[in-house]
C-alpha cells in the first residue's frame, strides 16, 4: 500500500473570507474529504494514477483551438459541434466523479458517472446521426432546446452501429451500469451503506472509505474515460503522440483492474480482428469475511439467517461487478 506523506503535494483551493463560524461546516467538511481522499489514494494508488492519466489527455486534448474546415451550415457541422461542446462538458463530470469517489461520496460519484455514460451515448448517436446535431440548441433563441429522448438514442446507436465492431456490446455493458447508476445517484439503499459505520446506533457525516464502492467507482470511471477518449477522436485531430500514451493508459487499466479484482478480465480482442465478442460482467471477487459488515448487503441482516452476512442483492453485485467491455478501448 502507498502512503502518503502529511506534506505530499496538495492543490489547495480558496474560500470566502468569512467569519470562522460562517464557514465552520464547509471547513470540517472540506477537512473531512482531504482524510478520506488520502486513505483511498493509499488504497487504490494505481486506479488513481491512471484516472489522473486519463485527465491529463482529456485536457491536452481539448485544451485548444479546434476548427471546422467546411461547410458550416451543414449537418456534418452541427454534429461535430454538439459533439465537441458535450466533450467538453463532461472533462467537469470526470474530475468531480473522482474527487465525489476519493472523498467517500458514493451517490454522488454515480450522478457523475452517469453523466459521463449518458454523454458518450449521446457522443455516439450523432456521429451515426449528423442531421440530428440542431436539436440540442435552441431553434429560436427563445425556445428550449429539443434533444431526442434517451430511448430515440439508444435505438438510433443500435440501428446505425451493427457494423462498427463491439459498440453494440459495450452499449449494452454501459446501460446495465447505467441502471445501477440510476438508483445509486439517488436516495436509496447506497445511501445507506453510505452513512453506515461498524460501530452500531453511529452514522457518518460527510463520506467513509468503503473499498467495494471505490472499486467500483474507479472501475468503470476509468472505462468511461476511455470511451470518451474515443469518441473524441472523430472530433479532434490526434495522431501516434496521442495513441501511444492513449494505448498505455489502457494497459495500464486492465494491470490495476487485473490487481485489484484478482482475476484476468480476459483477453481484448485487437482492432484488426472482425468479430465482435459479447459483453461479459465478471463477478466480483469473494471479500473477507472478517471484513467490515458496512457495504456488504443493502439490505442490513439476511431474511434468511438473521444475521450480517456476505449474502448481496441483485443490485449490489450489479453495481460493484468489474466492467468487462466488449471492445476495450
Amino acid at each position: 500500500m502507498v502512503k502518503i506523506a502529511p506534506d505530499g503535494p496538495r492543490v489547495c483551493k480558496h474560500v470566502l473570507p468569512t467569519p470562522p463560524e460562517v464557514h465552520a461546516g464547509y471547513r470540517t467538511l472540506h477537512i473531512q474529504e482531504a482524510t478520506y481522499t488520502r486513505k483511498a489514494l493509499e488504497a487504490m494508488p494505481d486506479a488513481v494514477a491512471n484516472w489522473y492519466g486519463y485527465l491529463t489527455l482529456y485536457d491536452q486534448t481539448l485544451r485548444r483551438e479546434h476548427e471546422w474546415p467546411q461547410d458550416e451550415s451543414s449537418d456534418a457541422y452541427w454534429s461535430w459541434s454538439v459533439r465537441l461542446n458535450l466533450a467538453a462538458g463532461a472533462l467537469a463530470s470526470t474530475k468531480l466523479a473522482l474527487d465525489a469517489a476519493l472523498a467517500g461520496y458514493y451517490s454522488q460519484a454515480y450522478g457523475l458517472l452517469r453523466h459521463m455514460a449518458e454523454t458518450w451515448e449521446q457522443m455516439v448517436y450523432l456521429r451515426f446521426n449528423e442531421e440530428a446535431g440542431k436539436q440540442w440548441f435552441s431553434p429560436d433563441g427563445v425556445q428550449p432546446a429539443r434533444e431526442p429522448s434517451q430511448g430515440t438514442i439508444l435505438r438510433g446507436i443500435r440501428r446505425h452501429g451493427k457494423s462498427e465492431r463491439g459498440l453494440l456490446g459495450n452499449l449494452n455493458v454501459v446501460e446495465e451500469k447505467v441502471q445501477a447508476l440510476n438508483k445509486g445517484a439517488h436516495p436509496s439503499g447506497l445511501m445507506m451503506v453510505q452513512v453506515s459505520t461498524t460501530t452500531p446506533g453511529m452514522r457518518q457525516l460527510g463520506g467513509p472509505l468503503n473499498e467495494a464502492l471505490l472499486g467500483a467507482c474507479m472501475d468503470l470511471g476509468t472505462v468511461l474515460m476511455a470511451l470518451l477518449h474515443h469518441e473524441i477522436q472523430h472530433i479532434a485531430p490526434v495522431d501516434a503522440d496521442w495513441e501511444t500514451p492513449f494505448d498505455a493508459l489502457g494497459e495500464d487499466r486492465r494491470q490495476w483492474q487485473r490487481a485489484a479484482f484478482h482475476q484476468e478480465l480476459g483477453e481484448v480482442v485487437p482492432l484488426t480482428e472482425p468479430q465482435q465478442t459479447r459483453a461479459v460482467i465478471t463477478p466480483l471477487e469473494q471479500r473477507d469475511p472478517a471484513a467490515s459488515n458496512a457495504g456488504r448487503t443493502w439490505r442490513g441482516r439476511c431474511r434468511a439467517c438473521g444475521r450480517w452476512s456476505q449474502h448481496r442483492s441483485a443490485r449490489w453485485r450489479r453495481a460493484t461487478a468489474p466492467t468487462r467491455v466488449a471492445w476495450d478501448p
